[in-house]
């Protein structure tokens, strides 16, 4: 039988491998996408059955999901940085992680919570792309386009990720830097 100190040694070895976080991370952005796409395709054709349906067990599930993923992607980062295995290609894939893990938190926000964001509809294939472009507005301090934080819980979120953007950015010059000398 398999101990729970063997199983979390296991994880903490795959979180530190980022060739294993970086799979599991790519894999979990397309199931995402997929499971999305099925309730907007249950939302809007009307056809939604018990599993499938807001609030539902797949629901549930995916919601969930996200934040193991989240502490999964932040544990890692912080395991390669102290150890030493951050390069820049390393760097700016977790830059993109964060982009995704950000678009999908103000998604599952707006799909649970309607109306925590402006000019955004919770069931429809191009809210997807606002969700993205919001996360990428807060995480690079470029911006918002249309769709907008219309809350404190969701301004506090775009700030946050606004400083998890900088801070990247001030890491990535940083290993730059130190590259070269």
């Amino acid at each position: 039988m398999v101990s729970p100190s063997q199983v979390l040694r296991f994880l903490g070895d795959k979180l530190a491998d980022p060739y294993s976080v970086r799979r599991i991370v790519w894999v979990y952005i397309f199931t995402y996408y997929l499971v999305s796409f099925a309730y907007i395709w249950g939302e809007t054709s009307k056809k939604l059955t018990r599993v499938l349906r807001r609030n539902g067990i797949v629901d549930g599930i995916t919601s969930a999901l996200w934040i193991v993923f989240g502490v999964t992607l932040i544990w890692s980062l912080l395991a390669m940085t102290a150890e030493g295995n951050l390069t820049l290609g390393v760097l700016a894939e977790f830059y993109l992680f964060f982009l995704f893990l950000f678009a999908f938190l103000y998604g599952l926000i707006e799909w649970h919570w309607p109306g925590k964001l402006t000019n955004i509809s919770a069931a429809s294939y191009e809210a997807e792309l606002q969700y993205f472009l919001m996360s990428m507005g807060a995480q690079t301090t470029f911006g918002f386009s249309r769709a907008r934080p219309n809350h404190w819980i969701t301004e506090s979120i775009a700030a946050v990720q606004s400083l998890i953007g900088v801070a990247f950015i001030a890491v990535w010059i940083a290993l730059a830097v130190a590259k070269k000398g």
